[in-house]
């Protein structure tokens, strides 16, 4: 340990700065790790809500299509320029 009244040297300062740098590398590679599962267990749950919303939303597609079609009457086509050719 340094003395209070002991002035530190180069050597001194040059060893607890390298020691300040691996303690800062094994925090940063910590929090990339942490990062990675956060996201990762993200996507895993987004994956399950867009599977979900696009399931329930051909639903809604289909069951649109359905009723229009069941909307049209007979000889109807749908088209607008119908000329009764």
């Amino acid at each position: 340990m340094i003395d209070a009244n002991t002035k530190p040297n180069k050597g001194i300062i040059l060893k607890k700065s390298v020691e300040y740098i691996r303690h800062l590398t094994q925090a940063l590679q910590s929090q990339g790790i942490r990062i990675h599962e956060l996201e990762t267990g993200m996507s895993g749950q987004a994956s399950l809500q867009n599977q979900s919303q696009a399931t329930s939303g051909l639903a809604a597609m289909l069951a649109g299509a359905s009723n229009m079609n069941q909307a049209r009457s007979p000889g109807n086509d749908g088209n607008m320029m119908n000329t009764g050719l």
